[in-house]
């Protein structure tokens, strides 16, 4: 429909609402009316009936499962850039960099172990408690 159909629309609406008598409107506009107060009286009604809410809740469930898995392809797609782009650092590093400046940063990382061990022990225990809360979150959300 074009929005001067519709302007006419909620004018003939408005004027069967307020007990005026339609003008000549076009035959296709009148049917659209009849649509509309379809449309609407449908709407009106409120049901109890729990299986909309099942409805309603799998597409929640729907959605959230789309969220989730356009949000693991962003995850694996920088993890992927990150490590493409570590093995293309190092694969030149190798090819370009003197030997001993290499040397240099194996016996570095390999003194501090224990750093780099718990850097990575602290970055899982964060990404677990992310999702334990945020698990608990969207819980509670639902709930509500």
């Amino acid at each position: 429909m074009k929005n001067k159909n519709e302007e006419l629309i909620q004018q003939l609406i408005e004027d069967q609402l307020k007990g005026i008598k339609p003008i000549d409107y076009p035959q296709e506009i009148l049917e659209d009316v009849g649509l509309y107060e379809l449309l609407f009286r449908e709407l009106s009604i409120e049901t109890d009936d729990p299986e909309n809410f099942n409805i309603a809740d799998k597409i929640v469930r729907h959605i959230s499962r789309k969220q989730h898995r356009a949000e693991s392809i962003k995850y694996a797609s920088v993890i992927f850039t990150i490590s493409a782009l570590f093995f293309l650092l190092t694969g030149l590093s190798i090819m370009f960099v003197d030997p001993g400046f290499i040397s240099t940063i194996v016996n570095t990382a390999a003194t501090h172990t224990k750093v780099f061990f718990l850097i990575v022990v602290v970055i899982s225990v964060v990404k677990a408690l992310d999702k334990i809360f945020i698990k608990k979150e969207a819980q509670s959300i639902s709930t509500s």
